[in-house]
């Protein structure tokens, strides 16, 4: 921290966008008439032109600020110091607003800065056991049903909004929180709620709800109510499909993760995290990048090319416009790479381990210069029919296969045609390299006719491998008796 950090106003903050450069000082008026230096360290998260949280200090003191900005801060602030009255109301622990300051076009508020903190999505991350995982859906649960005892409700909850410090938990995010009642929120509305919460985990933890919402009753003292339990799990399903098209929507637009560029004649968007100068020339010229590139693959429908750079390898694949006809029909439709980049972030939405999207782009406007493409990083392994063939010893490698599996049932996820060279074995684990027959159900009963299939070509394609066919025979029992698949 220095004593000659140049001094931001507002208006310089707003117009940084996201080029925000730290450390630097804030002049704040304080309620009493005095103001403030503070010394803003660096920027926990930003939203251009509307919110700033950052760490900074105040006289020596850590402390963590809210700034809003613009003519909606007044607003905005208001609303978050009312949320953090309601969640002290309530009884629950949240860090203490310090204090709270003006200045022009804008409003800050200064929060106790909680040193050594884990958020419960860190910990529920790192969590290897399901029993570890129930301890903390416990904890949040109970919190949540405090919350909803007073008739309060988290908009916007998720694991990341409730830290753990000196074995604390701590709910964060007054602005997000809402009284919606005086007296205990209805069963209905706490039933929306939870479901909002639920969704939030991936589909594989899905059998965790029931037990995690007995602890929700138990806080509530609800007598336990299976009818209730149903209800929620078809709610989760209803936020969950919510969710994901808002998720989806956010991947072909500028957020704070992605980048995008549209134009008459061309569309493109891409990973902010992943750019620097040798992407953004990639991305203008990617042809010239194919041309330099070692060919993967060559043929009239697409082309993919192996490229190195400094700090990484990237594997571009170019959708080929084959003649004029052919050029008209994909004018009028989505292309194969668009469907490739909804369908990986789709997978990275489920939690399931796939192809990493970098880059989409798209010439449009020419039915015979339509060409697109889609940028993903480069995967080091070998199809797991090779990787896996006469192996004496596995380390894991079905198990996790069979958990990936697994998980495209709970999700209700077709590939079609899934075999043994679906699977990509890396040093981090099993990838899903084929999702150009991705589909998704809302039918159990739909989903089951095309799953069992996915079921039996994948058990075909290890008929030379005796062994890891028998293996997997066992981990996958309970899939393949319930889509009644014979081996």
């Amino acid at each position: 921290m220095s004593t000659i950090d140049p001094v931001m106003t507002i208006a310089e903050i707003i117009d940084a966008q996201r080029e925000i450069k730290t450390p630097f000082c804030l002049k704040v008026n304080r309620p009493e008439g005095s103001q403030s230096e503070l010394h803003v360290e660096s920027i926990l998260r930003l939203l251009p032109a509307k919110r700033v949280v950052a760490k900074a200090f105040d006289n020596g003191k850590p402390v963590l600020l809210k700034i809003f900005l613009g003519r909606s801060a007044d607003k905005y602030a208001t609303r978050e110091r009312m949320g953090v009255q309601a969640i002290n109301q309530c009884g629950v622990k949240t860090p203490d607003l310090l204090w709270e300051g003006d200045l022009k076009d804008g409003h800050v508020l200064a929060f106790e800065f909680l040193s050594d903190t884990v958020s419960l999505y860190d910990r529920w991350e790192r969590a290897s056991e399901a029993i570890e995982r129930l301890d903390i859906l416990a904890q949040v649960v109970k919190i949540i049903s405090c919350l909803h005892a007073h008739g309060v409700v988290q908009t916007d909850i998720h694991l990341d909004n409730f830290l753990m410090s000196a074995g604390e938990i701590y709910t964060i995010d007054g602005g997000s929180i809402e009284r919606q009642s005086s007296g205990p929120l209805p069963e209905s509305a706490s039933s929306q709620n939870l479901a909002l919460f639920f969704a939030q985990l991936y589909p594989r933890y899905d059998a965790m709800i029931g037990q995690a919402f007995q602890q929700y009753e138990s806080s509530r003292e609800w007598k336990q109510n299976e009818t209730r339990v149903q209800v929620l799990r078809r709610e989760v399903e209803v936020c969950r499909e919510v969710r994901k098209k808002h998720y989806i929507k956010k991947i072909f637009r500028e957020t704070t993760r992605f980048i995008c560029h549209s134009s008459f004649n061309r569309f493109e968007v891409y990973e902010r995290a992943a750019v620097n100068d040798e992407l953004s020339a990639l991305i203008q010229a990617p042809d010239i990048a194919i041309e330099s590139g070692a060919t993967l693959k060559s043929g009239n429908l697409s082309t993919v090319a192996l490229v190195h750079h400094q700090d990484r390898s990237l594997v571009i694949k170019r959708y080929n416009i084959k003649n004029l006809p052919y050029g008209f029909k994909k004018a009028f439709q989505k292309s194969a790479a668009w469907y490739l980049w909804r369908s990986a972030h789709y997978m990275e939405f489920l939690g399931i381990p796939s192809l990493k999207p970098i880059a989409l782009i798209a010439n449009r406007g020419n039915p015979l210069r339509s060409t697109t493409y889609i940028i993903t990083e480069y995967l080091d392994g070998r199809n797991a029919s090779e990787h896996l063939f006469n192996m004496e010893k596995q380390n894991g490698e079905l198990k996790a296969i069979a958990d990936i599996l697994n998980d495209l049932s709970s999700a209700k996820v077709s590939l079609g045609k899934l075999s043994a060279a679906s699977f990509l074995m890396t040093a981090e684990g099993p990838r899903i390299i084929n999702l150009d027959g991705i589909r998704e159900y809302n039918s159990q009963s739909e989903f089951a006719h095309a799953f069992s299939k996915d079921l039996e070509y994948f058990m075909a394609s290890w008929q030379e491998n005796s062994e890891v066919k028998r293996q997997l025979s066992e981990l996958l029992q309970d899939l393949l008796t319930r889509y009644d698949v014979k081996t």
